[in-house]
């Protein structure tokens, strides 16, 4: 198995290990608050876990590091 090839596996199975028992949570949290956010004095920033550990890094909350997909950064995303 090549390098790529291996990455890719260790990927897949990491994410099955990782994203299973993480999706409740998130649905859980995300029922959670709610309420709270619908209140137009309320406002809710949940980072991803991509940049959850890099948050306080600058090159995540511009544009051009956001995650495959998007076309914004952290900044302008709390920003709208």
């Amino acid at each position: 198995m090549d390098h790529l090839s291996s990455t890719r596996w260790i990927t897949s199975v990491t994410n099955d290990v990782f994203m299973k028992p993480t999706t409740g949570f998130k649905k859980s949290m995300l029922d959670a608050l709610k309420t709270f956010s619908m209140s137009s004095k309320n406002g809710v920033f949940i980072s991803s876990r991509w940049a959850h550990c890099q948050a306080e890094r600058k090159d995540t909350w511009f544009p051009g590091n956001s995650q495959p997909g998007e076309d914004k950064g952290i900044a302008v995303a709390v920003g709208d």
